[in-house]
């Protein structure tokens, strides 16, 4: 080999043994707890009260007894305990069941999204919940079927409607900035 070839190599292997440990190469380092706390998440979760369903008049009824004629509106009411426990929480309230409901006989029937009314009665603009409108208080659910006037000749008489997996249902919505 050529002299400088040799001297590189050795030269390499001093520098390796340097930065291995075979020496000392000194790099300055310092580190520091940021104390940053504990973090903790939230909860969503939804109780229901019994419900109660009423035809077009406001007139109490028991569904599995009442016979609907084509025209008629059915609303069902429901008390429900939300609990969202998250500073920038929300949620979304839905109707659930409405597809196997609709199964049966989807041009017949229209179900409307619920709608919500606080404590105090008041209407709430939408279906989203946050802390700030269901902090410490129910809110009431109402959901609306209507049944066709359009049923042909004699199109759904005698017929039934299952509504046992009709419910609510609350979704997180992702949260705005």
């Amino acid at each position: 080999m050529k002299k400088m070839t040799k001297g590189a190599i050795v030269t390499g292997l001093g520098v390796a043994l340097l930065l291995g440990g075979g020496g000392t190469l000194a790099v300055w380092n310092d580190s520091v707890e940021s104390n940053a706390g504990t973090l903790a998440s939230g909860n969503l979760d939804l109780e229901a009260k019994p419900g109660v369903w009423t035809n077009g008049q406001g007139e109490k009824i028991t569904v599995e007894s009442y016979r609907v004629v084509p025209g008629e509106m059915l609303t069902y009411t429901q008390v429900v305990n939300p609990t969202l426990d998250g500073d920038k929480l929300q949620a979304t309230l839905e109707v659930t069941g409405v597809e196997t409901l609709k199964a049966h006989n989807s041009k017949n029937i229209t179900v409307t999204e619920p709608t919500l009314t606080n404590a105090e009665g008041q209407v709430l603009p939408s279906t989203v919940l946050t802390k700030a409108n269901t902090e410490d208080q129910p809110v009431t659910a109402s959901t609306t079927f209507a049944f066709s006037l359009d049923a042909d000749k004699q199109e759904n008489t005698k017929d039934t409607w299952d509504f046992s997996e009709i419910g609510y249902y609350l979704e997180q919505q992702a949260p705005t900035s």
